[in-house]
C-alpha cells in the first residue's frame, strides 16, 4: 500500500492544472501529466455533463504506459466557464446542434498548446473520447496520430465528418451501443478497428 501512495504522489507532483484558449475566445481549465522523458500524449475527452475527472483512473494507466496526458473540461463544464480575455462567463450557445460543432475547437486548442510545450511530444498526439466526447474525438481524428471513441452515440447532424475525412479511429462500446459505432464506422478511413465489449450495458469510461 505505501508503494501504491509513492507512485500516486509521485505521479501527481507531475499533473500541473493548465489554461488554454480556443479560437473562437472561451478559456479551457484542463489537467495536464507531463511524463518523466519527453513522449507523446493523450487528449482526453470527457463526456456530456460531466469534467475532466472522468479520466483519474485512466491518467495512471496511460502514464505507467509511458504517456503524457491532457484532460480537460469541455466548454461550459467543469472550470470552462468564461472566456479570454475578458473572463466574462462563456454561455453556450441555446442551438445544441451548434454548440456541439464548436467543441471539436477544445480539441483543436489542445493540440495547439501541447505543440508549444518542450517537456512533451506535441506532434505526436492522440485523442479519446468518452460519449459525446467520443463523437468529438472522432470528428477531430484527422488532425491526430491516433483516436480512440468509446460510446459513440447517435447524432443527426453535429460533429458529422464526411465519408473518408475521419481516419485511424478505434470504435469501443457495448453491444447495446452497436448501432452508433457500426455507423460511424462506415466514415473512417484505414485504420480503424470495431470493438464490442462483452458488458452489454457499460457506457463510456465504464
Amino acid at each position: 500500500v505505501s508503494g501504491e501512495r509513492a507512485v500516486g504522489a509521485a505521479l501527481a507532483a507531475r499533473r500541473v492544472d493548465v489554461r488554454f484558449a480556443t479560437t473562437d475566445g472561451v478559456l479551457l481549465s484542463g489537467s495536464l501529466t507531463v511524463p518523466q522523458r519527453r513522449a507523446p500524449v493523450v487528449i482526453l475527452v470527457h463526456q456530456f455533463g460531466s469534467d475532466r475527472h472522468d479520466w483519474d483512473g485512466f491518467v495512471p494507466v496511460l502514464d505507467r504506459a509511458g504517456f503524457g496526458t491532457l484532460a480537460y473540461d469541455t466548454r461550459g463544464m467543469g472550470r470552462s466557464l468564461s472566456r479570454w480575455p475578458s473572463k466574462q462567463r462563456y454561455s453556450p450557445p441555446r442551438d445544441e446542434s451548434r454548440y456541439l460543432h464548436t467543441m471539436a475547437r477544445d480539441v483543436a486548442a489542445a493540440r495547439r498548446f501541447l505543440r508549444g510545450r518542450r517537456d512533451v511530444n506535441g506532434e505526436r498526439v492522440a485523442v479519446v473520447g468518452a460519449s459525446v466526447g467520443a463523437n468529438i474525438a472522432y470528428a477531430s481524428s484527422a488532425a491526430v496520430r491516433a483516436t480512440v471513441a468509446l460510446s459513440p452515440v447517435p447524432l443527426q447532424d453535429a460533429l458529422r465528418a464526411r465519408r473518408g475525412s475521419p481516419q485511424g479511429v478505434l470504435l469501443i462500446s457495448s453491444r447495446l451501443e452497436a448501432a452508433a459505432v457500426l455507423e460511424l464506422a462506415q466514415t473512417v478511413r484505414q485504420p480503424r478497428r470495431t470493438v464490442l465489449a462483452k458488458d452489454p450495458e457499460g457506457h463510456g469510461v465504464a
